[in-house]
């Protein structure tokens, strides 16, 4: 299946879902492997609030309520791919402002911190 491909890098406290920021994953040009990571992300406004609406309720179905995690999407039909209960390091120089190197502890601190406007990034709730 070739589809384009985006995740919004996200953490839950007390059940509140927060997104930090939406990655796109882009594709090498007629392949389908990958080939970088995209922030700030691409698709239509429209279409990372519908990603962030359901990722907000598969979180709340399945009673996620702390922890960082990312939602990944194929977004031409907004479907669900995967979901990670852990931040992804590989999108962490991606945001501006923050330290790129990262321990696991950092990232986390460093999330937290960029989701309440304390980076560059102001993260916007799901």
């Amino acid at each position: 299946m070739h589809s384009a491909q985006s995740t919004p890098e996200d953490h839950a406290f007390d059940g509140r879902v927060v997104v930090c920021g939406v990655v796109d994953s882009v594709r090498e040009p007629e392949r389908f492997t990958f080939g970088r990571y995209e922030y700030p992300s691409m698709v239509p406004l429209e279409i990372q609030h519908r990603i962030m609406d359901m990722t907000r309720a598969v979180m709340q179905q399945i009673g996620f309520i702390h922890g960082p995690f990312n939602a990944e999407f194929f977004y031409d039909h907004v479907w669900l791919l995967e979901i990670n209960p852990l931040a992804n390091q590989s999108h962490a120089d991606l945001f501006h402002g923050c330290t790129v190197s990262l321990t696991s502890r950092q990232w986390w601190i460093w999330q937290w911190d960029a989701c309440h406007g304390r980076c560059r990034g102001t993260g916007s709730e799901a």
